[in-house]
């Protein structure tokens, strides 16, 4: 059929002469025709008669119509103005989102793939089966590159699609769905931790929203369930990529070919020397504009540089802990083998589909309003700690999640990046401790790594286990006072000792600004006063409740304050404000000696807003103070 030299007439005996199977490419060629005529009202009758002859929805036709309606190029074929280059697999900006896929067509009766680009913006959802579309006032070039885009047959299909373009409706529920599947195939022991995990695999549709993302650590010994997590969460994320082991070439390939969900397992091995450079790269991509991996490209004899991207969702499975720079980014859940068996996520299951089409509606629908909520998500969580923490709290509101449950899933997520975000680790916290108790009632003093290394040489504890002499113990503490300024003025070696000038109030302030990394969802933020109080810098109680000195306890910190009575104790001249605990338990040893009235004492400090290192120490305070001498494990 000549499209060029055609009308109406023509149009309908042609459509009239059609059988059936009925080709996508013959459709196209109708509807091709049917664009080159100039009445409104000819082509709306035409499009009906296509959508009887074919079945096919009018809505589509007419939306696959608009696109070859778009004004021709300019003569000289070039166009240089309000031109938005977007990402071909997926695409989130102030004007529309996007998602590429490829099929399985025929074409002149050769198998071929093509690609096309669902557009979601203000007008609703669209088919581009070109690389460029103008969208709005702006010319969009989706970048393909030797990008590959997903195949839609893996991830959705047709149907659905199809589906979602004629009636784009949001899911509701999801959340509650996704959550109930993960409690199906797989056992935590925190029950927040489902809907965390529930909350990042929707947030992976949306990656393209946030400014940061954590990643996923799943830490535990063989056979318990690390895989199997690994492979739900392949069925269930955005474009999921799951290896075993990956070069930083095919990394970045892969990763920014359809800004995937990249999954590893066995990522302990990414410690080893050879995985240097990858791991920097995988440390850095939890931001927007980090992680990314330039070369130079030579084609057709010119030199280029292309960069790609690595930012995006990671989870790593491992039975180890992986490198601390990458553990950084990363929400650890603790897995430990199951106490019954758990079915094991096939892939031929088309509870994938379904679950991936209601994921898929729910980010095309909502990426919006996801946009809008982020701005406002994390108000009271502070530094890294925040940003980590945004993406699941944006996705909990979107979803009406109750602030009940916001919270535990809260401290299930402060539980998972504790030992890399949350304060200070115990070691440093003892480094404070020393150098206050050195300082004793002076406001300033002059002291040398060996001092407080003397002070801090019974140290048993974390990482202090790792020093194996007072020397390498006094680097350590040098290395320390630089790294978080804890000195107001350093000395020159006299002989070979350096010395340093220490004020209690700078302290203070620099142990207040890791004490408010934690504030929590609506809760207050906790910090210090330092022109308050003479003679602490720990956190203080809430307003209004009473306080009691809390006991001796020798090896660790020492003294405490009661700002209600006034009364002090003598030891070091240091102080602590709590508020009142009772003992858990009493009488003999044996009964009450075990980790579930360990996890009491530490769930009272943290009620108070403490961060969990802090509260384990002010546990094993009162523990020792009410039973004896601490023989808890961990």
């Amino acid at each position: 059929m000549d499209v060029n030299a055609i009308n109406a007439e023509l149009i309908r005996n042609e459509i009239k002469g059609m059988r059936k199977p009925i080709t996508g490419n013959k459709t196209r060629e109708i509807l091709q025709a049917i664009a080159k005529i100039e009445c409104p009202i000819e082509r709306m009758t035409l499009i009906a008669e296509v959508s009887k002859k074919t079945g096919l929805p009018k809505r589509g036709l007419q939306k696959e119509l608009d696109t070859l309606l778009l004004p021709a190029p300019q003569s000289s074929g070039v166009i240089t103005e309000n031109i938005l280059i977007a990402h071909p697999a997926c695409e989130v900006n102030d004007l529309f989102m996007s998602l590429g896929f490829k099929e399985s067509v025929i074409e002149n009766g050769k198998p071929t793939e093509q690609n096309f680009y669902l557009v979601m913006g203000d007008e609703g959802p669209r088919i581009v089966r070109e690389n460029t579309a103008r969208i709005g006032e702006f010319n969009v070039i989706f970048d393909l590159r030797n990008r590959i885009l997903p195949t839609l047959a893996e991830r959705w299909n047709k149907q659905c699609l199809r589906a979602f373009v004629d009636n784009p409706t949001t899911p509701t529920n999801v959340y509650l769905r996704i959550k109930q599947i993960v409690r199906e195939y797989v056992e935590f022991q925190n029950d927040a931790q489902y809907g965390l995990v529930a909350a990042w695999i929707i947030a992976t549709y949306l990656s393209r929203c946030f400014h940061a993302v954590p990643f996923l650590n799943i830490l535990g010994k063989k056979q318990s369930g690390k895989s199997r997590l690994l492979e739900l969460l392949n069925r269930l994320c955005f474009n999921a990529i799951k290896t075993k082991g990956v070069s930083l070439a095919s990394l970045a390939d892969s990763v920014d070919g359809v800004r995937g969900t990249f999954l590893q397992d066995q990522a302990e091995s990414l410690s080893m020397e050879k995985y240097r450079e990858l791991l920097g790269i995988l440390a850095d991509s939890y931001t927007a504009g980090g992680g990314k991996r330039r070369v130079i490209d030579f084609q057709n004899r010119e030199r280029r540089i292309v960069e790609f991207e690595t930012f995006g969702f990671k989870a790593f499975a491992s039975t180890r802990d992986i490198d601390v720079d990458l553990k950084d980014r990363c929400i650890t859940i603790s897995m430990i083998r199951a106490e019954k068996e758990y079915p094991y996520p096939e892939a031929h299951f088309a509870l994938w589909r379904e679950l991936r089409d209601e994921l898929y509606r729910l980010a095309l629908t909502k990426w919006q309003d996801v946009k809008a909520i982020y701005q406002e998500a994390g108000r009271n969580v502070k530094q890294r700690v925040r940003e980590l923490w945004r993406p699941i709290e944006t996705i909990l509101t979107l979803e009406k999640v109750g602030e009940e449950e916001v919270g535990s899933i809260y401290n299930a997520f402060l539980e998972g990046v504790e030992e890399a975000q949350v304060g200070l680790s115990p070691l440093e916290s003892e480094l404070f401790e020393a150098i206050f108790r050195l300082l004793g009632d002076n406001s300033t003093g002059i002291l040398g790594a060996e001092d407080i290394q003397k002070v801090m040489l019974d140290v048993e504890v974390g990482e202090g286990k790792q020093f194996r002499s007072g020397k390498a113990l006094q680097t350590w503490i040098g290395t320390k006072i630089k790294r978080l300024y804890l000195s107001c003025e350093k000395f020159s070696p006299d002989g070979k000792r350096r010395t340093y000038r220490f004020e209690k109030d700078h302290l203070k302030n620099i142990f207040n600004r890791y004490q408010t990394g934690a504030g929590g969802p609506g809760g207050a933020e906790t910090s210090i006063d330092a022109g308050s109080r003479t003679d602490t810098f720990f956190p203080s109680a809430p307003q209004g409740a009473e306080t009691q000195p809390a006991p001796h306890l020798s090896g660790t910190f020492r003294t405490y304050q009661n700002e209600v009575s006034g009364e002090k104790s003598n030891d070091n001249n240091h102080s602590r404000t709590l508020t009142p605990l009772t003992p858990i338990c009493t009488g003999e040893k044996k009964e009450y000696n075990n980790e579930e009235m360990l996890r009491g004492y530490v769930g009272r400090y943290t009620a108070q807003g403490l961060s969990l290192p802090e509260a384990r120490r002010l546990a094993r305070i009162d523990y020792e103070a009410d039973h004896g001498p601490w023989e808890i494990s961990g």
